[in-house]
């Protein structure tokens, strides 16, 4: 034991120092764990303050989830009243939805039957697509000979549009043969009662052989000479009543498309003067024979120029009521039918033409009484004229206050020809014995008259006096082709009908700035058609593949120098194919070939015929103001019955 305390004893101190170390250490340690308690204390403090912070905002939102949750529990009843109204239309929707299973099965049993329809579409869509690959190759063949049909169709119109034209023309040519040869019936048949007659009076006045023989011979000259006109009317009356109460002579050329008239004082017969002042303010020497009257036909609106062809309206929907053009004896088809009495409209065209002639010569001759100081001359077309043709003629004038008396001396007629041959020997002067070719180049028929100068300014005809269809309007149609050929003929036709004076103002533009200054010599030159300023009413006739192309040209065309020649030389080959008939019938080569008419200003058709005949005559001359020949040629007529000369 005693061993064991002492052992224990000096044992005691080493293990209060362990003690003493561990518990120092285990001290440290607590204290450090202490430490870090006390940290952790006052992190826990910052934590639990951000709790409760954390805890006042939950508390604030657990309000405000109370007051929500209590306002939920509100919906959540309506809900609930809700739910219930669904659940009858949920069972309501039952109901339906077993009807619409049914009908989904009569529906299916139906697509079942369109399936099977289907299959059989597409089988025959199949045969029918097939079908159409051989129809489409055959509709394509179609179209390609349709193409070549189109085309063969385009120059069998062409082909007929000349052909039409040419019957036209022959259709002409062959009324003009036919009164040509009715006015030598006539002739003949006057010829053979004057000689009857004259046999019996010189068989009555036992008259010596001899002067019988003379007479008949100056009588036969004086008929041969074709004035038959005045020898119905003016001679016979010349030799018994004086005009010396006239001062002024008046020559109305009357023409089918183009009337004008001339004017001189007894006093100055060299000093003849022609008018160039129409309606519109025309400055031309011939106006248009036309009327345009109001819709009763009753009154007349327009005349001459302005009723043919007016400058169109932008906005233009009215049909225009179509213009009358005049005619006496012979008629033309290209005309329209006159919806008036025929004597009414020269009448109403000789009162209208009768007024301008009235104001020209106050204007001039401020004393001169018209009805008792004017002799009015009117030159007609070169056909003769029946005495019932006469006698209508005489009465329109009459009702037009151009003379006071029906049977008026103060009214003469010439035929056109007649008066420009008296103008021509009376202003060129030529050789007695010498040959006179008159080429009259009118707007419709160019007529050819060859004559001799017999003395004391008398004219003979050599040759019977030929023509043709082949005036300057034919180079106007020459034009409308070409019109025809841009736009289509269905569609110049359809202008022609509801809008005629549009077409013919783009005519008539034509003829100002494209006819009339062509010369053939300037291979520059050109025309430009704006069919929005001449025509636009023609743009609601053409087809949509013309519309496309002219859109694309701003609906301009330039008419080209090969364009226009074109349409000139045929009509120029016509007239000198007749001019070489004529001097192969005179078979000399030392006459004058004289040029009169509208269209003999042309300086083309001047050089064409001076080209062609300058070798083979002796001169081509063209008169000044060749336009107004005939209305001269009466009046110098109108001055020789005044001064009781024969002198044709």
């Amino acid at each position: 034991m005693t061993n064991e305390r002492s052992n224990s004893k000096t044992l005691l101190p080493d293990k209060h120092h362990e003690v003493v170390g561990k518990l120092e250490i285990g001290f440290n340690k607590l204290n450090n764990k202490f430490v870090n308690l006390l940290e952790e204390h006052q992190k826990i403090k910052q934590q639990y303050k951000i709790l409760q912070e954390k805890n006042q905002e939950i508390l604030f939102i657990n309000s405000d989830l109370k007051e929500k949750n209590q306002e939920i529990l509100r919906n959540n009843s309506d809900l609930k009243d809700q739910n219930q109204e669904i659940l009858l239309i949920n069972l309501n929707l039952r109901k339906e939805k077993e009807k619409i299973l049914g009908i989904n099965s009569d529906l299916k049993d139906q697509k079942q039957e369109i399936l099977r329809i289907n299959s059989n579409l597409e089988n025959r869509f199949q045969i029918i697509k097939l079908m159409y690959s051989d129809l489409n190759e055959k509709h394509q063949e179609v179209l390609r000979k349709n193409s070549s049909l189109i085309e063969e169709n385009k120059k069998i119109l062409r082909i007929n549009c000349d052909l039409k034209e040419k019957l036209e023309e022959f259709e002409k040519l062959q009324q003009y043969v036919l009164n040509l040869e009715n006015q030598k019936n006539e002739e003949i048949q006057r010829l053979e009662i004057i000689s009857e007659n004259l046999e019996k009076n010189l068989m009555i006045l036992e008259v010596d052989e001899n002067d019988i023989n003379i007479f008949k011979e100056n009588e036969s000259y004086n008929i041969n000479n074709n004035f038959t006109i005045n020898s119905n009317k003016g001679l016979e009356k010349d030799t018994k009543i004086s005009y010396s109460n006239i001062k002024v002579v008046v020559g109305l050329d009357f023409g089918i498309k183009y009337s004008g008239f001339s004017y001189c004082h007894v006093a100055n017969s060299k000093e003849i003067c022609s008018n160039d002042m129409w309606p519109g303010d025309t400055i031309r020497l011939k106006t248009n024979t036309v009327l345009q009257y109001d819709e009763e036909f009753n009154n007349v609106v327009y005349w001459g120029a302005p009723a043919l062809a007016k400058k169109p309206k932008r906005r233009q929907n009215s049909k225009e009521n179509p213009p009358v053009k005049l005619c006496l004896g012979q008629h033309d088809d290209s005309m329209t039918i006159l919806p008036i009495d025929y004597k009414k409209a020269i009448t109403d065209f000789l009162r209208e033409i009768g007024k301008v002639i009235k104001e020209r010569i106050e204007c001039c001759w401020p004393t001169a009484n018209y009805f008792e100081n004017v002799l009015l001359v009117i030159a007609v077309p070169a056909k003769k004229y029946t005495p019932k043709e006469m006698a209508i003629m005489e009465e329109c004038v009459f009702h037009a206050n151009l003379v006071k008396e029906r049977d008026s001396i103060k009214l003469q007629f010439i035929t056109e020809s007649e008066a420009a041959a008296l103008y021509l020997v009376k202003n060129i002067s030529p050789n007695v014995g010498g040959t006179i070719m008159i080429v009259d180049c009118d707007k419709n028929i160019v007529e050819i008259t060859i004559r001799t100068l017999i003395g004391n300014d008398r004219l003979g005809e050599v040759t019977a006096r030929i023509g043709e269809y082949c005036g300057s309007a034919f180079i106007d149609k020459e034009f409308m082709r070409f019109l025809r050929e841009r736009f289509g003929t269905c569609a110049i036709d359809q202008l022609k009908e509801n809008y005629n004076g549009q077409l013919q103002y783009m005519v008539q533009k034509f003829c100002q700035h494209a006819k009339e200054p062509f010369t053939g010599g300037d291979p520059e030159f050109s025309y430009v058609v704006d069919i929005e300023d001449t025509a636009p009413n023609l743009i609601r006739y053409v087809s949509e593949e013309t519309r496309k192309i002219m859109e694309d040209n701003q609906w301009i065309i330039d008419i080209e120098y090969n364009d226009i020649k074109k349409m000139f030389d045929p009509v120029i080959d016509k007239i000198i194919r007749l001019i070489h008939i004529q001097i192969s019938n005179i078979q000399e080569n030392r006459s004058t070939v004289c040029l009169i008419g509208e269209f003999s200003e042309n300086k083309y058709l001047q050089n064409r015929i001076k080209e062609e005949f300058g070798h083979r005559v002796n001169e081509i001359l063209v008169l000044t103001l060749p336009t107004a020949t005939v209305a001269r040629g009466a009046v110098t007529y109108g001055l020789s019955v005044i001064d009781g000369l024969s002198v044709i």
